[in-house]
């Protein structure tokens, strides 16, 4: 016996699908261009490194308060 089940998404589930692939996708970038951004900023290529890390650790601890937010709105 076969079932057929169509299940439609929320759009939002969409929009957050997609969210979340062009931040990860955007980590991959930043590896690939990491020599550019010390030359740029004339830092060696450690110290572009920990620019990068820098802001990856300020963005991920910055969007805690933003998700709880929507979360308890929910």
């Amino acid at each position: 016996m076969k079932s057929s089940v169509s299940a439609v998404l929320d759009p939002r589930i969409w929009l957050l699908a997609l969210g979340t692939f062009a931040i990860g996708t955007d980590v991959f970038v930043i590896s690939g261009i990491l020599p550019e951004i010390a030359t740029s900023l004339h830092v060696d290529l450690n110290g572009a490194g920990q620019i990068v890390t820098a802001y990856a650790l300020t963005y991920a601890l910055i969007e805690v308060v933003p998700s709880v937010r929507t979360v308890l709105r929910a």
